[in-house]
């Protein structure tokens, strides 16, 4: 899993209050620092003898038990057309802002984990280096301006 990324839509800059474009720059990678330094994806993993390798595979049930262990809400896990491990989805509905509101742990929307049961690999990455990087996409769920929020790993 590679670098970190955070990408984001706001509602409609209209519904903004004061809006600048490109204002978001700041809050955008703000918030990803903060996801990230909270989901420790890899040392989760690590925990349950679940490590990067180049031979071994996993069960889709293993990798979401550890996960899931820790978050305390299901999580989504996405594999490549290799059945490589490359995305784990962390889901939040945050009430307010997406750079200042209050983040709730929710369950998962969108679409589901798409690895399969068995033979799941967990590709060390190139470059050295340890954990992943991360994706959160956030997109206003209602007008009551309540947004949800998917943490993704990549």
């Amino acid at each position: 899993m590679g670098q970190a990324w955070y990408l984001y839509q706001y509602p409609q800059p209209s519904l903004l209050p004061n809006y600048q474009a490109t204002e978001e720059a700041v809050d955008y990678f703000e918030k990803t620092v903060s996801l990230f330094q909270i989901l420790p994806s890899y040392s989760w993993l690590q925990a349950s003898g679940i490590v990067p390798s180049s031979t071994a595979t996993y069960t889709s049930s293993a990798i979401l038990s550890a996960l899931q262990a820790h978050f305390s809400y299901p999580v989504t896990i996405r594999c490549n057309s290799n059945n490589e491990l490359n995305e784990i989805w962390y889901h939040y509905v945050v009430q307010g802002s997406v750079s200042s509101g209050t983040f709730h742990k929710a369950n998962p929307v969108g679409s589901g984990s798409n690895c399969p049961s068995s033979g799941v690999k967990y590709i060390p990455k190139s470059g050295g280096g340890s954990g992943g990087g991360g994706v959160a996409s956030a997109y206003c769920q209602h007008p009551s301006r309540v947004t949800t929020v998917s943490v993704a790993y990549a």
